[in-house]
């Protein structure tokens, strides 16, 4: 229990995003439990080496299991230091090659458009009008939002760094109208309580939307305008905006600002191109031939 306590303290200690503390702790609980004949103080290095090879073996997202490997060596470095061992340094998660699921322009206006819920619209609108994640969005007060630059303010961002982002002036329209239905007097995005015939205003709640309620539309939306892409999500969205921009010739340089990403690796892997990229690509290569007599 004492390691439970001081491991949640050593978290809040952290510029950690919240959902990112929780993984790391819930990661380390599980270790835990899946090798209960050890403790936290005797555990050895090669317990906690053949769990993690156990996540691959059970076919874990790389991603998890790099959660998972760096919620361990948390505890290992902060809780109960073992500066001696290699695992964490030796250990790969391995690399995730398939692509990000993306949708064409035409793709992402024609979901959103079915979308009968006003509130519901426009934030996924948002988050794909600015690449936001779905948090990010959610979390959106209305201070956040600059009128006269035309930007939002993100402030709960991943690993705590905050940014600004350039909104279209549709988009600020579109705010200002989705605000007027509420009027909270700090959220942008606030949850809507039950009673679906009383005036939005009295049922406005002093939290944020749900992101599930969030998910469930979007799939919904997908699912009848005839879109059956695997693994989409509202993250699509944030996918499709940097993939849009790229085709668009928006410097990488500047779409890895605009994400938030602090390595242009990882904006690199928006580099795949949507149906309509490669299209324009072929038009362009037939020109090259242009010149032949």
């Amino acid at each position: 229990m004492i390691y439970r306590e001081e491991m949640i303290k050593e978290l809040k200690k952290t510029d950690l995003a919240v959902r990112s503390q929780e993984a790391y702790f819930q990661y380390t609980l599980k270790l835990f439990n899946e090798v209960p004949s050890m403790t936290p103080g005797n555990i050895s290095e090669e317990a906690v080496e053949e769990w993690l090879i156990g996540l691959k073996e059970q076919k874990y997202a790389c991603g998890t299991i790099r959660i998972a490997k760096n919620g361990v060596r948390f505890f290992f470095e902060k809780v109960i230091p073992r500066p001696e061992w290699r695992i964490f340094q030796d250990f790969k998660p391995g690399t995730k090659t398939s692509r990000r699921p993306c949708l064409t322009v035409s793709e992402v206006w024609r979901t959103l458009n079915c979308i009968r819920t006003p509130h519901n619209k426009a934030a996924l609108t948002t988050i794909y009008l600015c690449g936001l994640r779905l948090g990010e969005c959610l979390n959106l007060g209305v201070c956040d939002v600059l009128k006269s630059e035309r930007e939002l303010h993100i402030h709960w961002a991943k690993g705590a760094k905050e940014r600004n982002v350039p909104i279209p002036e549709k988009g600020i329209d579109m705010l200002r109208e989705h605000y007027r239905t509420h009027v909270h007097k700090s959220l942008l995005f606030p949850a809507l309580g039950r009673g679906r015939y009383k005036d939005i205003r009295e049922r406005v709640k002093d939290t944020p939307m749900p992101s599930a309620s969030i998910q469930t539309v979007f799939k919904a939306a997908l699912k009848e305008v005839g879109i059956e892409k695997r693994n989409l999500s509202v993250h699509s969205l944030r996918h499709s905006y940097a993939t849009h921009l790229l085709e668009l010739g928006v410097p990488i340089e500047h779409v890895k600002i605009l994400m938030g990403h602090t390595n242009l690796m990882t904006t690199a892997r928006y580099l795949h191109i949507t149906p309509t990229g490669f299209k324009d690509t072929k038009e362009k290569i037939q020109n090259l031939a242009e010149p032949m007599s």
